[in-house]
């Protein structure tokens, strides 16, 4: 599952946002508290110094990273000597953090916010005192970029990016486009697609009885958790978060990959692959195939900062419900705003959708929209998924993805023989970065599979490559020897040249940066008994 959350403390080595301005088309909204961005301090007087004292020197991103470690009740209580320490104390990534940490990986009684939910599960306070209308305190001559950042992207009005004319990802029935055809047209050379009518058969989307909501998925499967972020939680009570979160900036993301086992299989009886997507060669690993399929339910504003899907595969998301934008890079092209290791190991990006659009859109749209100049003109492509539409992902894309309106889909990554020689140089060249493969119970009670190890160093990592093409080579001969013709020849050690990202294009130049803002939450799964 994506991993999104807002660090607790600013990363030194993490590349600094562009700072946040009052946007003339935000949602008309009153700041939270009063608090404005550091430039509308201009002629205004700062209350910052007599409310804050001596600590009023530090950075605000230092005193917010100060107040991280200190543990709830003297954040509490550093709230309530004055107003500005308030505005800091209540700053909703510190509580969201405190409460993924007491909440021992579960989800419960949401309050409309991560300070109130803490305060009311963990708080043993009466309940009038949950509720006091700390909200209408007033902060006003507190100026800060870093505590009016959530504020800000919480209310830009994402939908105005993908309006008709910025939409450039062709469209096709799939009732019109037949497997050769879709092979010659979008999987050989590497193009998205949206396909439309491709959930007209799926009984999730066309059957009234079993619709996928998440009141009707509630009803059909009380008890049942699912995998929100770092959170599990039931579909009533993600439900009630989704109904309740207008002042997240990064809504938790539902991303459960284990859906199909969790229901009984019974939600995987509701939804077919399309003919076009139907070979899967990791099939031929049976049990300790990656992680590839998700279940994806988010409200309005959620979704994943730019990534690139695991292992090199491509993948399909399908909308059952809600309308979801994309923007895609090609693999030579890395996003603005997005910083990568050498090797593409370790990736950064702003922490939510909202930052990333006020923050980078222009830029991206200026260079490579169709005013781009060069080679850069047209790179970037932007659409927009109906309910009941599918859309393909290439393998190595970049995408991100927002939820224009609350949205449940459904994704699979898959390995066709068009991506399979990218698959196997991955899997060749980068076994450090193999993820989501199931070691067997026996594998892993032995010595052969050290996870203690550096990931270049495991060996059951290390071997997936050669048992990957012994596999081939049993089932899928032709294809195997096609790929493997097609790949380029290990790179050479000890050059200092950028691996090449398998189109022959490498990444060279790119800063290597330390976190992720996104990524898929598996690395290698134990199968245990």
């Amino acid at each position: 599952m994506p991993v999104a959350t807002r660090p607790r403390s600013p990363s030194p080595s993490r590349p600094s946002s562009k700072k946040p301005k009052l946007a003339d088309d935000c949602t008309t909204r009153p700041p939270l508290y009063g608090i404005l961005p550091l430039g509308n301090a201009l002629g205004q007087p700062s209350i910052l110094p007599t409310s804050l004292g001596v600590l009023a020197a530090l950075p605000h991103e230092l005193l917010l990273h100060i107040l991280s470690l200190l543990p709830a009740a003297s954040l509490l209580t550093f709230s309530s000597t004055s107003k500005a320490s308030f505005a800091f104390a209540s700053h909703e990534p510190l509580w969201k953090d405190l409460y993924s940490e007491s909440a021992q990986g579960r989800l419960e009684g949401w309050r409309g916010g991560w300070r109130k939910s803490y305060i009311a599960r963990f708080g043993h306070v009466p309940e009038a005192l949950i509720d006091w209308p700390s909200d209408n305190i007033s902060c006003r001559g507190v100026f800060s970029d870093i505590l009016y950042q959530p504020q800000l992207c919480a209310s830009i009005p994402l939908e105005r990016h993908f309006t008709s004319k910025r939409q450039n990802i062709p469209r096709r029935s799939v009732s019109s486009l037949s497997r050769e055809e879709f092979a010659r047209l979008y999987a050989a050379p590497s193009e998205p697609v949206i396909l439309t009518g491709a959930l007209d058969n799926w009984p999730a989307y066309s059957d009234p009885s079993k619709r996928w909501t998440l009141n009707s998925l509630a009803a059909r499967f009380p008890e049942q958790t699912f995998q929100a972020e770092a959170l599990a939680c039931t579909f009533t009570e993600y439900a009630k978060y989704a109904r309740d979160c207008a002042g997240e900036d990064a809504p938790l993301y539902l991303f459960d990959s284990a859906f199909v086992e969790s229901t009984g299989r019974e939600l995987r009886e509701e939804y077919t692959v399309p003919e076009v997507f139907g070979e899967d060669l990791f099939s031929v690993f049976e049990e300790e195939r990656p992680n590839y399929r998700w279940l994806i339910i988010g409200p309005a504003r959620s979704g994943s900062t730019f990534h690139k899907d695991p292992n090199s595969t491509s993948a399909w998301n399908a909308a059952v419900s809600g309308t979801k934008g994309w923007i895609m890079f090609p693999p030579s092209v890395l996003p603005p705003g997005v910083y990568v290791s050498e090797d593409e190991a370790e990736v950064t990006s702003p922490l939510s959708l909202g930052e990333w659009f006020e923050g980078y859109w222009k830029e991206a749209r200026s260079r490579f929209g169709p005013q781009g100049k060069g080679e850069e003109r047209g790179k970037m492509r932007v659409g927009v998924q109906r309910e009941g539409e599918m859309v393909y992902v290439p393998s190595g894309w970049w995408h991100l993805v927002v939820n224009l309106t609350p949205a449940i889909a459904v994704t699979q990554n898959f390995v066709s023989r068009h991506e399979l020689a990218s698959v196997l140089k991955f899997m060749r060249d980068k076994p450090g970065q193999i993820s989501g493969f199931k070691v067997p119970s026996e594998l892993a009670a032995s010595a052969c599979v050290d996870l203690d190890q550096a990931d270049d160093a495991d060996p059951y990592r290390a071997g997936l490559y050669e048992r990957f093409v012994g596999l081939l080579r049993e089932k899928e001969p032709e294809l195997l020897e096609d790929a493997l013709a097609r790949m380029v020849p290990p790179k050479e050690r000890g050059t200092g040249k950028v691996e090449d990202a398998g189109d022959g294009k490498t990444a060279e130049g790119l800063t290597p940066t330390k976190g992720s803002a996104f990524s898929f939450d598996f690395d290698l799964e134990l199968e245990t008994e």
